[in-house]
């Protein structure tokens, strides 16, 4: 039998008034709608944290960002 891990990434974004960037899930969704949560989701096959989280707040947000600290829990 396979078995397989689901890597998730988030970000906790400020802008230069230090004001920090939350989004809301769409209320139609499956799994918790209208959440208020922090930008990320799934790692693709392969994909490391910073590249996955980078991609995910483009898809999602539309801006780029770069990946200053990172914090990894096991």
């Amino acid at each position: 039998m396979n078995q397989y891990q689901q890597v998730s990434t988030g970000a906790l974004l400020f802008n230069n008034k230090k004001g920090a960037l939350f989004v809301k899930r769409a209320d139609t969704e499956n799994f918790k709608p209208g959440l208020w949560e922090l930008p990320g989701g799934g790692s693709d096959f392969g994909e490391i944290p910073e590249q996955a989280l980078k991609r995910e707040i483009k898809e999602e947000c539309g801006i780029d960002i770069k990946v200053l600290n990172s914090l990894t829990i096991l």
